[in-house]
C-alpha cells in the first residue's frame, strides 16, 4: 500500500508539473503577459493572444511530447534497447524525406522518393517478420541501421535543397528544425486522434508489453502473440511519427530521454509507464518550447535545436552505458 501511495503521489506531482508548464507556455513568449493585479483583468488583446495563438501552441506541445514519449517507450520495449526511439531508428528522417518531396518538389520526384521509402520499409518489415526472436545483437543492429538510414535520408534532403528557391528553402529549413507554431485548433485534431488510438491500444496491451520486455520466450510462454504485436506497434509508431512530422516537423530525442526518466522514477509496469511518460513528455516539450521562445527573445529558437542540445549528451551517455554493459 505505501508503494502504491508513493506512485500516486509522483503521478500527481507530474500532473501539476504538466499544468504549470502549460500555464508558463501561455504566459511567456516573444513578450510576457502579466496579469494586471490592480484591475484583476487583462485587455482583450492579451486574451486574444492567449486563446488564439498560444493556447493551440501549448496544446500542440503537450500532444506531441506525449505522443513521442509513448512511441519511444514502446520502441524500447519492443527492441529491448535503451537507445531505441523514432529518431534513432530513422523513422523521423524517412517521413521527413517523403513529406519534403510532396511539399517542396514536383510530383514525379515526390513519388520516386515515396517508392524508395516504401521499398526500404518493406525490406525492413520482411526482415523483422522473418526473425523469430529479437536478440540483443539484432536489436543493436537495427539501431545502427536506423542511424545509417536517418543519415542517408538527411543527406538526400540536403542535396535536394539546391532545387528550391529562396523562400521555399527558408520555409523548409525552418520546418526541418521543428516548428510548433500552429494556427487554430483544427490542425490539432489528427494529433489528438493518433495519440488517443496509440494510448488506448498501448494500455489495452500493457500486460503483453510487460511480458515482452522480459523476453520473447517468456512472452510467448504467457500466450503473447509476439510477432503480430511487434509488427502492429511498429506500424502504429510509424503512423504516429508521420503525423507529428507532418504537423510540426521532426523533433528528436524526446522519445529517447523521457522513457528513461519515467523508469528512473521507479515505474516498471507499462500501464503506469505510459501515463508517466505522457506527462513527462508533455511537460518536457512545453518547457523546452518556453525556453526556445524566451532565451533570446524576441527571436525564437527552433524547438528541434533545443531538444537536440539537451538530448545529445544524454544520448552519448546512454550509448556509452550500453556499450559498457555489453562488454561486461
Amino acid at each position: 500500500m505505501p508503494y502504491n501511495r508513493e506512485k500516486k503521489y509522483i503521478i500527481a506531482v507530474l500532473a501539476v508539473l504538466t499544468l504549470v508548464s502549460l500555464v508558463l507556455g501561455l504566459l511567456f513568449g516573444a513578450f510576457p503577459i502579466i496579469f494586471d493585479l490592480n484591475s484583476h483583468a487583462m485587455s482583450a488583446e492579451k486574451w486574444g493572444i492567449i486563446w488564439n495563438l498560444r493556447a493551440p501552441r501549448v496544446i500542440c506541445c503537450a500532444i506531441v511530447g506525449a505522443l513521442l514519449a509513448c512511441c519511444g517507450l514502446i520502441s524500447q520495449t519492443i527492441l529491448r534497447n535503451p537507445l531505441a526511439c523514432p529518431y534513432t531508428l530513422g523513422i523521423s528522417q524517412l517521413v521527413s524525406l517523403i513529406l519534403f518531396g510532396f511539399l517542396y518538389l514536383n510530383t514525379a520526384t515526390a513519388l520516386f522518393l515515396l517508392a524508395l521509402v516504401l521499398l526500404a520499409v518493406m525490406i525492413l518489415y520482411r526482415t523483422i517478420a522473418a526473425v523469430s526472436f529479437f536478440s540483443s545483437d539484432l536489436s543493436q543492429m537495427l539501431i545502427l541501421l536506423g542511424l545509417a538510414l536517418g543519415t542517408f535520408c538527411s543527406s538526400i534532403i540536403l542535396a535536394l535543397q539546391f532545387a528550391l528557391d529562396g523562400i521555399s528553402l527558408m520555409q523548409m529549413t525552418r520546418w526541418l528544425m521543428g516548428s510548433l507554431s500552429v494556427v487554430g485548433y483544427l490542425p490539432l485534431i489528427p494529433l489528438v486522434s493518433v495519440l488517443a488510438l496509440l494510448f488506448f491500444l498501448a494500455i489495452r496491451f500493457a500486460r503483453d508489453l510487460d511480458w515482452l520486455s522480459l523476453g520473447d520466450e517468456i512472452a510467448m510462454s504467457r500466450g503473447v502473440a509476439v510477432k503480430s504485436l511487434t509488427l502492429s506497434f511498429c506500424f502504429l509508431i510509424f503512423v504516429s511519427v508521420a503525423f507529428v512530422v507532418w504537423s510540426v516537423g521532426p523533433i528528436g530525442f524526446v522519445g529517447l530521454i523521457v522513457p528513461h526518466l519515467a523508469r528512473l522514477l521507479g515505474f516498471t509496469r507499462h500501464s503506469m509507464l505510459l501515463i508517466v511518460s505522457s506527462l513527462l513528455g508533455a511537460s518536457f516539450l512545453c518547457l523546452s518550447d518556453v525556453l526556445a521562445r524566451t532565451i533570446i527573445s524576441p527571436v525564437e529558437i527552433p524547438i528541434g535545436v533545443v531538444t537536440g542540445i539537451i538530448g545529445t549528451p544524454v544520448f552519448v551517455y546512454l550509448l556509452v552505458s550500453s556499450l559498457k554493459q555489453k562488454v561486461q
